[in-house]
């Protein structure tokens, strides 16, 4: 794989294999640090967009302990963007999506406040506690809203 393997680090992955399940190319990254994929799309022109949660910069500066990360690749590998987003605390996401007209879909689940990054609920401060989100993003990645949900117990999206 390209990348550095780590010893203890969990480094998030994106391949693709022949019918004989061989690699054809595989991408990783992560840099001594723990990122965890957890769900990959195909866009309606073919690009693979990946989703997960790490706790370093791998497109942007980290906000917490574990933030959300997004990613598109071409079918031949090239990264097209990364980005990344999250909370002071843990963030997780858990599954991606992508609609027809190439729009982004991601659940996850997060412990902390959005406070400063909660898109299309200005003013909103949420109280902290375990809940779960839903944010739409652009073909290219960004992020067009975001919708918060919190519940007294601990809740999450999950995908299929």
């Amino acid at each position: 794989m390209d990348g550095k393997p780590g010893g203890i680090s969990y480094y998030a992955a994106i391949g693709i294999l022949n019918q004989n399940f061989e690699p054809v190319w595989m991408k990783s990254f992560g840099e001594a640090r723990s990122y965890v994929g957890t769900g990959v799309a195909v866009s309606p022109v073919g690009e693979l967009v990946l989703v997960g949660s790490g706790n370093g910069d791998v497109g942007g500066e980290p906000q917490g302990a574990s933030d959300v990360f997004l990613g598109a690749y071409t079918i031949e590998g090239v990264r097209l963007w990364l980005t990344q987003y999250g909370t002071h605390n843990f963030d997780l996401a858990k599954a991606v999506a992508v609609t027809a007209e190439g729009t982004i879909i991601v659940v996850g689940s997060w412990n902390g406040d959005w406070k400063h990054i909660v898109y299309g609920l200005p003013g909103n401060i949420l109280e902290l506690g375990e809940s779960w989100f839903i944010a739409a993003h652009a073909p290219d990645g960004e992020m067009l809203w975001m919708r918060t949900f919190t519940a007294s117990d601990a809740d999450s999206g999950e995908g299929p």
